[in-house]
Order: structure tokens, then C-alpha cells, then sequence
């Protein structure tokens, strides 16, 4: 278990410094914060209704708010906060998987590692082969992460249910 943890480590970054955990303080700067434009943009391509942003960054009335950053390589990384501006989801589309750990953070992209790790020995022991763009659905108690897609085209999103805030479908989560 421990070697396919090293080997995600090695593989998502393990030498780019964890900015924060999911649960945490958000790593995207508040000018990444969507306008009130943006949102309804976000909102029309997700076929999200729940969302509400603030330019400022500060946190609104409603139960969330969404940073958004295009990263050089076309990836689209979103961070979704609490109220409080605690970090409870973070999404991501684009040609190419972002640093995992970076943007997980230490604690979840290490259960993340442990419980994926614990389902592909699970599948050799039931001779199961998965490609290599097989989808990744990763639920444990404290976090789940989900990535689909294929080279050239991904999309992944990670949460911690304790933090998702009452009456959110994670299916908004995109």
C-alpha cells in the first residue's frame, strides 16, 4: 500500500508543496472569485442553481461560493468554500490531471492514495484489469474523489462530506 502511495506521489508532484488541504484555507487567490456574471455563466454551464459569489472573496448569505483559475496548460481548477471559507470541494477540468496532492492537500490526497490503492489490490485479487483511463471513484468516510475522462480531456472532483453544506447535491460539484 505504502509503494502505490510513493508512486502517486512521485507521479502527481510530491515535490510541489501542498498549498492546502481540502478542509482548509483555499489556495486560489480571492480575485479568482467569481462575479456575479461569472456565476451565472457557471451556473449555465454546470446546470448548477445553488451557487452565490461575491467579488470581494468575503463570503455571502447563501451557503457557498466558487474561485475559479486557468492554469497555464488550459486546466480549470474551482474551489468551492463554506461560508466560514473553508475549502470543502475543489474541481477540475482540462487536457491534463493537476497536481493531485496540491490540490487535495496532504491529509486527503494521502487517504485518497491508501483507499485507491486498497481497491486496485482488491481487483488483482479478483482478476480485474482496469485500463489506465479507467474512471477513479474514491469514497471513504472523510473525502471522496472522482476522476473521468482521457488524455487530452479530464474532470475530476474531490469533497469532504462532514463539510458539504445541508441541502448541496455534490452532483453540483463540477
Amino acid at each position: 500500500m505504502a509503494g502505490f502511495a510513493v508512486a502517486c506521489a512521485l507521479m502527481f508532484g510530491a515535490g510541489v508543496p501542498a498549498h492546502a488541504d481540502l478542509g482548509g484555507a483555499p489556495r486560489l487567490p480571492a480575485s479568482a472569485t467569481l462575479s456575479s456574471a461569472a456565476v451565472q455563466s457557471f451556473q449555465a454551464r454546470t446546470g448548477t442553481t445553488a451557487l452565490a459569489a461575491t467579488t470581494s472573496g468575503a463570503a455571502s448569505a447563501s451557503t457557498y461560493s466558487v474561485r475559479e483559475s486557468t492554469q497555464a496548460d488550459g486546466t480549470v481548477e474551482r474551489e468551492y468554500l463554506n461560508v466560514d471559507g473553508t475549502v470543502f470541494a475543489v474541481a477540475f477540468s482540462g487536457p491534463f490531471i493537476p497536481d493531485l496532492q496540491s490540490i487535495l492537500g496532504s491529509g486527503a490526497f494521502t487517504q485518497y492514495a491508501d483507499a485507491r490503492e486498497a481497491a486496485k489490490t482488491a481487483d488483482t485479487e479478483n482478476g480485474i484489469r482496469r485500463g489506465r483511463s479507467a474512471p477513479v471513484n474514491v469514497q471513504t468516510s472523510n473525502v471522496v474523489v472522482q476522476i473521468t475522462g482521457h488524455p487530452g480531456a479530464f474532470n475530476g472532483r474531490a469533497w469532504v462530506p462532514a463539510l458539504v453544506p445541508s441541502g448541496l447535491d455534490t452532483a453540483n460539484i463540477k
